[in-house]
């Protein structure tokens, strides 16, 4: 609509920007997950959108203005429930959390992404971070998301555990050996659900810098 109006009425430079900058908010070419910049990104299309809207309205008869207006106010009875819904989905992983406990000895740290971190680290009582761990992964575990236990297994002396639909508990060397292996040909390998950039230098201390892995 926006398009169309903008092209009727000639009105580029403001129209134009207005719907470049709805496009660039829905984010079209990256990976889509509440815990992702597309989710942020998406949050933002509401100020593009309303001053599009009023661009419409200012340009067109009250019946349409009346027609944005009652169309925007009954979407919320359909947005805001939707968007009660919580990701991950925590109810289910405290299910996991014995699981933990039990597989990932007391010491040990886990790496897993946002979100299912905070909850290995509250819940489960295990040290987690979202970042590739530097230096030997001697004592470290991985939550994967995306491959199963079959196709795990292969890299690991210790079977994969499954902890739910998506996510699957190895060690840390196990998942190094796999993503070595698949890196060029699974897009999921370097997805921001298994986490493989190095924890930013900044976020360190001057003596807390640690030694990077070769």
């Amino acid at each position: 609509v926006l398009a169309v109006i903008t092209w009727k009425r000639r009105r580029w430079a403001l129209g134009l920007p207005l719907l470049l900058t709805s496009l660039l908010t829905l984010a079209p070419a990256l990976p889509f997950g509440f815990d992702l910049i597309s989710w942020r990104l998406l949050l933002m299309s509401f100020v593009p959108t309303s001053l599009g809207l009023a661009l419409v309205a200012a340009q067109n008869s009250r019946l349409i203005t009346a027609l944005i207006v009652g169309t925007s106010i009954v979407s919320l009875f359909y947005t805001i429930p939707h968007n009660t819904r919580t990701e991950p989905d925590y109810a289910a992983w405290s299910k996991v959390v014995p699981v933990l406990q039990e597989k990932i000895p007391v010491g040990a740290q886990v790496v897993a992404h946002r979100g299912v971190c905070g909850f290995v680290w509250a819940g489960a009582e295990r040290v987690c971070q979202n970042f590739e761990p530097p230096g030997e992964t001697e004592g470290w575990w991985r939550i994967v998301y995306g491959m199963g236990e079959e196709r795990l297994s292969a890299f690991s002396p210790t079977p994969p555990i499954r902890l739910m639909l998506g996510y699957t508990l190895v060690t840390e060397a196990a998942w190094r050996r796999f993503r070595k292996d698949h890196g060029e040909g699974l897009p999921l390998v370097r997805h921001p659900k298994n986490p493989y950039l190095p924890r930013p230098e900044f976020v360190y201390g001057p003596k807390q810098i640690p030694i990077k892995a070769p």
